[in-house]
């Protein structure tokens, strides 16, 4: 399994951290696929995508209030 199908489990996180390990241990890729999965997101993207979940998560749970 490629490290592009697993797109919920974006690089730099600590859930692709922890899961392509086991990926790997698996046989569902290689050692090249988990390392290049395991780093650091660019702050360009990530800035934009965490004010993103932050604020759906906002608009989700505090609309009703």
């Amino acid at each position: 399994m490629p490290y592009s199908a697993c797109p919920h489990l974006p690089a730099g996180t600590p859930w692709g951290a922890a899961v392509l390990p086991q990926l790997q241990s698996a046989g569902l890729m290689t050692a090249e696929q988990r390392n290049a999965g395991i780093g650091s997101v660019s702050p360009a993207v990530s800035v934009p995508e965490v004010r993103h979940a932050v604020r759906r998560f906002f608009a989700r749970h505090l609309a009703a209030r």
